[in-house]
């Protein structure tokens, strides 16, 4: 089942959309829906979690460390 909602977007907003639709070649509908799907889409896991051994035996205590330290690079 498909439901309308209108938005009104900003000018510079809906000519940021417009041109990422037009370099992506799909319509600017599309593209609002796909971007409004992704942000209220459930969090997926990261793909980094397990995938191979760090040699410490304390990483689990320092899980947020670790993630942070990837993510900004």
């Amino acid at each position: 089942m498909v439901t309308q909602l209108h938005v009104d977007l900003p000018p510079e907003v809906s000519e940021r959309v417009a041109d990422e639709a037009a370099r992506r070649g799909v319509a600017p509908d599309e593209l609002v829906i796909e971007v409004v799907a992704q942000r209220f889409s459930p969090p997926r896991p990261l793909g980094i979690v397990g995938l191979g051994a760090s040699g410490r035996s304390d990483i689990s205590e320092h899980v947020d460390e670790e993630i942070a330290s990837i993510l900004v690079r």
